[in-house]
């Protein structure tokens, strides 16, 4: 099973009558709720782990028997245009 969820917007208007600033307040504030939103999702999934392996090891159950979680390598992502949209793809370890 495999869990995503979209954080950010994945497209932007940028028609010429919004002319928006690096130091646009709007687009700060969006930024700011960006970054909380992904802060939360992000403790979300965590907790999500955690009971998660609590539950495997209240049924006497070990992880490896099919029950596993695959973390992001960063280090090795690139990016690429899986379906119609730039996104940054990472292997898993």
């Amino acid at each position: 099973v495999q869990f995503y969820a979209e954080v950010v917007e994945g497209s932007t208007a940028l028609d010429s009558s919004s002319k928006r600033g690096m130091y646009d307040p709007d687009e700060i504030d969006e930024e700011n709720r960006e970054r909380k939103l992904r802060a939360k999702l992000n403790k979300a999934f965590e907790n999500f782990c955690r009971q998660v392996l609590q539950v495997v090891e209240n049924n006497n159950m070990t992880i490896g028997q099919g029950n596993e979680f695959d973390i992001p390598y960063r280090a090795l992502g690139f990016n690429g245009v899986p379906h119609k949209e730039m996104v940054l793809l990472q292997p898993t370890v």
